[in-house]
Order: C-alpha cells, then structure tokens, then sequence
C-alpha cells in the first residue's frame, strides 16, 4: 500500500469515527431529560445537585459526577439536564471507547456501524441518557474490554479499574473474567498466576476505596446509617434488600421467563427496533458465537473467552436470578435497565460477526 493509500484510508476511519461520535452526541442532545425521570432519577438527580447519600449501595460515583452536575446548574442549566448531562456523557465516551476496542477486532466500518446500532436501541438511550447510573457503568464495562483486549495496564492497575467499575454497579463483579484476561501473565506459571492475583486483588481493593467517600458530606437526602464502618458496609452490600435480591418482594418467576425477557431486549437492538421476539435473539446470539469462533483474531483469543463468560454472567445468568415479574409493568421497567451492560459486551463479538458476513458478500451497494 502506498504512502498516499495508507493516508486516505486513516483520513477516512478519522471522519468515521467522528461522525460516530457527533451522533453519540446528537443523541444525548435529543434524548436528554427535561423534567424529572421515572424511578431513582429524581433521588440520584437531588443527590447530585444537592448532596446525600443514595440508596444501597451508595453509588458513590454518581455523586461524584454529581460536582459537574451542580457546576452545570450554578451556570443556568437545568436542574434535570445539569444531573443527567454527565452520565449521558459518560455513555457516550463509553460506546466512543468500545468502538474503538472493536476496531482492533475488525474493519473500522463494521465496528463503528455496530457501535452506532446498539448504543442507538430504545432501551439503551431510555436508561444511559437520563440521570442514572447505567451511563456510567457503560463507560466502566467499555474500559474493561479495552483493557482486555489490548492489554495496556498491569494486575495492579486493571484490578483498580474493576474495583472502580464494581462501585459504579455492583453486577460489574461479573467483569471479572475480563479483568484475568487483562492481566493473565505472558508466560504463566503458578508463581506468576500469584503474583498477578494478588496484585489483581490489592489493585481491586484500591479502587472499591472509593465508596469510602460515602462518609464525606451531607445532604438533604439520606439513606442508612454509614456513621459506622459496619453501617457502611451494610449498606454498601445491600443488606437491609438481601444483597443478591433486587427488591424485598416475595416473587418467584421461572427463569425462563426472566431470561425470555433480557433476550427480548437483545433482540430489540440487534435489530434496530423490528423485533422483540426472545427466540430470534438467541438464534442470533448463536450466530455470532459461530462467527466469533470463525474471525475473532487468535492474537485477541483470551479476550473473546472473557467477554463471552461475562456476557452469560450478567446476561442470561443475573436475569435468571430475578425475583421480580416481567410481567408487572413496573417491575419490567426495572429488569430492563439491566439489559444494557449484556448488550455492551456483546457489541463487539456482534460486530466480528457482521464483519465475517459482510466479508463474503460481494463488494458494492450489496455489501454496503
């Protein structure tokens, strides 16, 4: 390829990325709140703007994004839109990020089309453009798959990045695998596997600290009593629900359903809206684990083990321990929410997979 070849080509994945960033941000202007959201948006939003301690766990990042927040209220934005801005922005730097980790899985153009696609789904930009805390935990599961797929960081400073996605959400615990991934040793062996365990697990203990600025300030609104360690253990663990429960009802849907009802959810953003139909997303699901198994690159292997044992982690496996009905107009508004860490992991095996297909198809409008 000549010098001037090899120039135009990066001139043109330049201005695909920024026209995929330009509608990153298109949609967060369109979508952003007006007025008080449905669920925790108005408590996380008084929070941010007026200080507190949120419901279990904390959620200490968000009242950490909460000093933007106020900044942006002090200037004359409004209150809703200065609480939500920055957790639709850390949405977006989130998918940014994504598909620039999918890019080093396969052709820019199929990468950033799959990146726009998914972060563009209904339930995605319901839940990450709004004052809530799925935007941020978008940018955290965007930081783990980078670091597991190109590896940049040692244990130390990959076990802090989960520590900090971890106090973004708690069912970032099931990042973990890309987390190993991440920091598996060059040349393992069983002291070297130590070693990088313990840094993995020092490093996570760092970034889990930040729940330790619980303690600091006060506010209007106030869940628990985190005067005591034991209190904010607690309360960070979610006790007073049951850690592993979503709520303090005494539900018990068949998994099936509660599964049906993520992959419904699948279906819907794989598929620009057309379908909801469970069973299609899980023959689509298994296209893709084919289509990952035939073109993921060998040299990125340990990554797509990690991501697929993620994504059955927080995917099928979390729903499947629901306590909630989906059927409950309500409680389907709260399971959903859940749907959007399974659908950033899966972006970038969706987008190896298209990029398998549209390899074969001939060159031209067809493949366009």
């Amino acid at each position: 390829m000549s010098t001037a070849d090899a120039t135009a080509r990066a001139r043109g994945e330049a201005l695909g990325f920024a026209a995929l960033v330009a509608w990153l941000l298109l949609t967060v202007a369109l979508a952003l709140p007006r007025a008080i959201g449905p669920g925790d948006a108005g408590e996380l939003g008084t929070i941010m703007l007026r200080g507190g301690v949120p419901h279990p766990p904390g959620y200490p990042w968000m009242r950490l994004l909460g000093l933007l927040s106020r900044a942006l209220w002090a200037v004359g934005v409004p209150p809703m839109i200065a609480a939500a801005l920055p957790c639709a922005l850390a949405a977006a730097a989130g998918w940014a990020l994504l598909a620039r980790a999918s890019r080093r899985l396969c052709p820019w153009p199929v990468a950033y089309a799959t990146v726009a696609l998914v972060a563009s789904a209904h339930v995605v930009v319901l839940h990450t453009v709004e004052c809530e805390v799925f935007g941020p935990l978008v940018l955290a599961a965007a930081v783990m798959v980078w670091l597991a797929i190109a590896r940049p960081l040692g244990a130390i400073g990959t076990g802090v990045c989960l520590g900090a996605a971890v106090a973004t959400h708690l069912t970032a615990i099931g990042l973990l695998p890309l987390a190993v991934a991440a920091a598996w040793p060059q040349q393992p062996g069983a002291a070297a596997l130590l070693r990088a365990g313990l840094r993995g697990v020092v490093g996570s203990a760092l970034g889990l600290l930040v729940f330790a600025t619980l303690l600091v300030g006060d506010g209007p609104w106030r869940w628990g009593e985190i005067d005591t360690l034991r209190g904010l253990v607690d309360h960070v663990l979610r006790r007073d629900y049951g850690t592993f429960d979503l709520s303090l009802h005494d539900a018990s849907p068949g998994a099936a359903a509660q599964i049906g009802f993520s992959l419904g959810h699948h279906a819907d953003a794989w598929t620009a809206g057309s379908t909801d139909a469970p069973l299609l997303a899980a023959a689509i699901a298994i296209a893709v684990a084919l289509g990952v198994r035939a073109a993921w690159p060998r040299a990125h292997r340990s990554a797509a083990i990690a991501v697929g044992i993620a994504w059955l982690v927080v995917g099928p496996g979390f729903a499947s321990l629901g306590d909630l009905d989906p059927g409950s107009p309500f409680a389907a508004w709260i399971l959903e929410r859940f749907a959007v860490l399974p659908l950033v992991l899966a972006t970038p095996a969706l987008a190896v997979a298209l990029a398998l297909a549209a390899a074969r198809v001939p060159a031209g409008w067809p493949r366009l």
